[in-house]
């Protein structure tokens, strides 16, 4: 069963700026990240598409818009169906491979 709650996901902002800044500008810095995306935003090093660099981008933590919740749930339900139906097949496989009776059923199709 999917998880129908709302899952808080995790937004990247952009790259951080604060290369060449004194320790106080990037305390100013830091202040005005946490003001604008909450105690809970965070820094970490992004590989830039196409090259080897890295860069530091601010991520927020915010719940999942109604769209993405229904898309992600949407996705669950389908991974959970499918799942069953591999099952499914395998249970027949076995079932005809093991029991006699199962395989002369099935022969008769």
């Amino acid at each position: 069963m999917p998880n129908m709650n709302r899952k808080m996901v995790n937004r990247d902002q952009g790259s951080t700026g604060w290369d060449g800044c004194t320790l106080k500008q990037i305390q100013g810095y830091i202040a005005d990240l946490i003001f604008q995306y909450g105690d809970d935003a965070y820094v970490e090093y992004v590989r830039e598409p196409y090259t080897d660099d890295k860069s530091q981008h601010v991520f927020s933590v915010e719940p999942e818009t109604d769209e993405e919740m229904a898309k992600r749930i949407t996705q669950e339900m389908k991974w959970e169906e499918d799942a069953e139906r591999a099952l499914l097949a395998q249970y027949q496989m076995l079932q005809a491979k093991f029991d006699p009776q199962y395989a002369k059923h099935l022969k008769g199709k």
